[in-house]
């Protein structure tokens, strides 16, 4: 159920006319399919049960065609992938990137629209792998009780197997996608196999130089930078990678049982034996495979650069990972091993951060073929990731400074930020709480450092470029004093901000961001009392009534970057009114890291016009957003049309 586009370009015509986001006063009021789109962007950890009963919800509330639509693209928003697709470089379309990017919760998703909207979900398989991965179709998961190593459910592989399998043959006779199909198809375990290989990476304390490490017991051999190793024990070093036997769990064996049924029926599907899977999966040519069988020794540098440049971030990280290693000042070392690749990997990062840096430089200076050339020539990769991400490895401690910047670089180009949105960092105690992500405990205090440091250094208005708010009970604008031709920024307050550190040490956007991120934590005072949302709102109309300042300086937009908690007793809607006093009328947006339940404020915001809920972890989603909001005032519906009316999701199948 889906637009047919009629013309290359960003006008699409559906059967039923196309909803009007300029008429802000006459949108459908969609509830259960707002608070389901909220849900899906804050699910982390969620269970099915929870996302589809919401789902099934909002399903019910669709009386039309138009609505139904809306849906399923509020579900193909969740899982887009923040790239240019190339369904729509063919359709002659030119769509700035967004989506949420929510692998696991689209994974969701699918299965709820595979069982409720079935031929739906038939004719959009094709989008499906377009706009996420192949993997989302071959995605399996087995509930094992551990305990006793016997499966719980029998609902393993995911979604309709017959259905994928008869999608994935016609692709494979077609000639289609033979690599990436091949590089996400399930591994077929022997079921006589019952041991398993586990790796580590060695990682000393700080003033090792080397360490014995011991054997699992029972086992005779161990693998060191590929290299056997007999005994019950080895001496290593930094870095070096061990590879050894363990038993395999009963519940593991359990898995692959089910996993290999999967696969036995898709052969039978191919006219395939097991051995032609297995020579399939081994088209997929990544550079894993490369190293493994050491063909990659015989690579001219050339070649390899270039090889490097066509990688995802994933790739690049374990690619590093093999050929180079994090010494104790934290720089990269070229491993031996692999001759003089590492060499290679390290004169490769090097020259994308001078890219970078040569990026920063004209980041807000409106050199736009200046940037343009520079675009062409940064190869680092971004897809699929976020913020979030890169924090986990920063303080996992994977990636050295210069990836993590050379990832965040990347990211933040994809933004598309035109209005002067202003992020506000919420500085009370709960936001010391946190989630874990890839093993990774980070407290929203940090996510919150990074996502303001995206909006701040993007900001178009120069006078509230490189500040950000900070509130508690109290609320403070920091950043620099001083713009950069050295005259004073009215709108920073040192008096009143006691940790406000100086000038050159505070975010801008011509440092990398782990720069600014140990600098805005730096300056952050600490004051974890109350969530008083509403002394951001007090102190600029302060400044209008009693500073003389005008209206038209102010920003347009407020992200409040919070874990949605608000317990003052004044809500949003007495916020809207105290600005609308002095002729303001700003938009509101509340970027839910996590969601709290009874002082949500979430729950304050139905009904009132000029405020927003956005959730996740990915800044281009709140770009894509915007860029659908034209004029007029803002209801709360106005964020799903806005997705509606998106020229990206204009594919999706009738």
């Amino acid at each position: 159920m889906a637009a047919k586009t009629t013309q290359k370009n960003s006008t699409t015509t559906q059967k039923n006319s196309v909803v009007n986001t300029n008429d802000l006063t006459n949108l459908p009021k969609l509830p259960a399919t707002l608070e389901t789109l909220q849900l899906l962007r804050t699910a982390k950890g969620q269970n099915d049960s929870t996302i589809h009963s919401a789902l099934t919800k909002a399903y019910k509330e669709c009386k039309s065609q138009n609505m139904t639509l809306l849906l399923e693209r509020v579900m193909l928003h969740i899982g887009d992938v923040s790239r240019q697709h190339n369904i729509l470089r063919e359709m002659g379309i030119i769509s700035p990137t967004g989506g949420a990017q929510e692998r696991a919760i689209f994974r969701s998703c699918l299965r709820w629209w595979e069982k409720n909207m079935p031929e739906s979900f038939i004719k959009n398989i094709p989008i499906f792998v377009e706009y996420t991965l192949y993997e989302n179709l071959m995605y399996y998961q087995v509930r094992t009780d551990r305990t006793k190593g016997s499966h719980l459910s029998t609902e393993v592989l995911f979604p309709a197997p017959e259905i994928v399998h008869a999608f994935l043959a016609q692709q494979i006779r077609s000639g289609k996608d033979l690599n990436l199909i091949a590089r996400h198809l399930p591994k077929y375990h022997s079921t006589e196999d019952t041991t398993r290989t586990s790796k580590k990476v060695v990682k000393l304390r700080s003033g090792q130089t080397e360490m014995k490490w011991t054997l699992p017991k029972g086992k005779s051999w161990v693998k060191v930078n590929g290299s056997f190793v007999k005994g019950d024990s080895v001496t290593v070093k930094n870095g070096d990678v061990l590879s050894y036997p363990r038993n395999k769990q009963k519940f593991v064996i359990e898995k692959e049982k089910f996993i290999n049924v999967w696969i036995e029926k898709f052969c039978k599907n191919m006219g395939w034996t097991i051995k032609q899977y297995r020579d399939f999966r081994k088209l997929q040519n990544t550079p894993e495979q490369s190293f493994a069988s050491k063909s990659v020794l015989t690579i001219a540098k050339s070649d390899f650069m270039v090889m490097l440049d066509k990688l995802t971030a994933g790739q690049r990280f374990r690619v590093a990972k093999m050929i180079a290693y994090k010494d104790s000042s934290g720089q990269l070392a070229a491993k031996t091993k692999w001759g003089n690749l590492g060499q290679y990997y390290i004169e490769w990062e090097k020259n994308q951060e001078k890219i970078a840096d040569e990026l920063r430089k004209v980041a807000m200076n409106g050199d736009e073929s200046k940037k343009k050339e520079l675009m062409s020539q940064f190869k680092v990769k971004a897809t699929g990731q976020q913020t979030v991400d890169l924090l986990a490895e920063l303080f996992k401690g994977n990636l050295n400074t210069t990836q993590i910047d050379n990832s965040y670089q990347a990211l933040v180009e994809k933004m598309d930020l035109i209005a002067n949105v202003f992020p506000i960092i919420d500085g009370s105690g709960s936001m010391n709480n946190g989630i874990n992500h890839n093993n990774v405990h980070l407290q929203n205090r940090q996510i919150a450092y990074a996502m303001a440091i995206a909006f701040s250094t993007r900001n178009p208005v120069e006078a509230f470029r490189n500040t950000y708010g900070w509130f508690s009970s109290n609320f403070y604008i920091c950043g620099r004093s001083k713009f950069v031709n050295e005259a004073p920024n009215p709108f920073v307050d040192k008096s009143k901000f006691t940790k406000q550190v100086a000038d050159h040490q505070v975010i801008s956007e011509h440092k990398t961001f782990t720069e600014n991120l140990r600098a805005l934590a730096a300056a952050d005072p600490r004051e974890v009392s109350s969530t008083n949302m509403f002394s951001s709102i007090e102190h600029f109309v302060n400044l209008v009534k009693n500073k003389g300042f005008n209206v038209e300086d102010l920003p347009n937009a407020l992200l409040y970057i919070t874990d949605n908690e608000n317990n003052t007793g004044r809500t949003p809607k007495d916020a809207i009114s105290l600005a609308n006093s002095i002729g303001w009328h700003p938009l509101l947006i509340f970027w839910g890291l996590t969601v709290m339940s009874e002082h949500s404020v979430k729950n304050q915001l139905k009904g009132v016009h000029n405020t927003l809920f956005v959730g996740g972890f990915n800044e281009g989603a709140l770009s894509q957003i915007l860029r659908g909001i034209k004029s007029g005032s803002i209801n709360p519906e106005t964020e799903l049309w806005s997705i509606y009316n998106d020229v990206r999701y204009s594919v999706l199948k009738d």
